[in-house]
């Protein structure tokens, strides 16, 4: 039985909590792409796995792709399939299977539909699966169609979620519009020259994919929220209502053990763009990783 041969796809803050998750399930460090500060250091280093693996982050992608056999990419890079399209791309291109912590991938058919479409095409000639995973996978789309099937009718699904960015990296802390003026908010994230989807936008989506409803219309507002000082940034006659928390959830560490969980069921999914509510349900991994496939 062989081990799962899994490349990383960009070493920034994430990257440090899925490669010691993918060692520690066993999988295979074959390649690591990335730039700055991760930059010639040997993947052991770079997320604190206590051993050398003789593997270096190099920001030669197309070197690193052709030389590293790799079954899974892991691509852990910005928030926007149109940021993506390129190494998804690359990937797919050679038969490796792509899961990416991607928030727009989680369900992009409409927001982005013609790249989506290219890279599912893309994807089925060369037999490999792309998907979009991590804490909406879970907590935001598969949990809440499960808590559903407890209900006879539901006539609203109400949901809220919080988390610090600034544990995530610069690309997530650009998109929420960190460190602007209110003027430069309202210019590049309330009113965009170009539409650009909120997390929640593709996850309720997916959600209706999910349970089978029909959109009737669908919409977002960003507001800001403005503190006057600087900060270091580093649910008796109607139907029962059901509810469940997740109290200050562990966020970063839930979506990249979500991804590293998924792999197996990434790898035994069709080819072609697969989105989340639609994969088998992902499992804990008692075993090495390659005992799931």
């Amino acid at each position: 039985m062989e081990k799962i041969k899994v490349v990383q796809y960009g070493c920034g803050k994430m990257s440090k909590y899925t490669l010691r998750y993918l060692y520690e399930n066993g999988a295979q460090i074959v390649g690591a792409i990335g730039r700055g500060e991760s930059l010639g250091q040997d993947v052991g280093d770079w997320a604190g796995l206590g051993v050398k693996t003789g593997i270096i982050v190099s920001d030669n992608a197309d070197k690193v792709l052709d030389e590293c056999d790799a079954d899974v990419a892991v691509i852990t890079t910005r928030s926007f399939i149109s940021d993506l399209y390129e190494p998804i791309e690359k990937c797919v291109s050679r038969g490796i299977n792509v899961i990416t912590t991607c928030e727009e991938a989680i369900y992009p058919w409409t927001t982005s539909a013609a790249m989506i479409n290219k890279l599912d095409a893309i994807a089925k000639e060369n037999n490999c699966t792309i998907t979009g995973s991590g804490m909406q996978d879970i907590f935001w789309i598969n949990i809440v169609g499960l808590v559903a099937s407890g209900c006879h009718k539901i006539t609203k699904i109400k949901g809220a979620y919080s988390y610090n960015v600034d544990e995530y990296g610069i690309a997530l802390a650009q998109a929420h519009g960190c460190d602007l003026t209110p003027e430069e908010f309202e210019a590049k994230i309330a009113h965009p020259t170009e539409f650009e989807p909120s997390y929640a936008w593709n996850a309720a989506e997916a959600i209706c994919s999910k349970m089978g409803l029909t959109i009737k219309s669908i919409s977002q507002k960003h507001v800001p929220y403005i503190i006057d000082h600087d900060i270091y940034s580093s649910t008796l006659g109607k139907e029962p209502n059901t509810e469940f928390h997740v109290v200050k959830p562990a966020t970063v560490e839930h979506t990249c053990a979500t991804i590293v969980n998924r792999i197996p069921t990434l790898l035994r999914a069709p080819a072609g763009y697969v989105t989340a509510d639609q994969l088998e349900p992902t499992e804990y991994l008692t075993y090495p990783m390659e005992f799931y496939c």
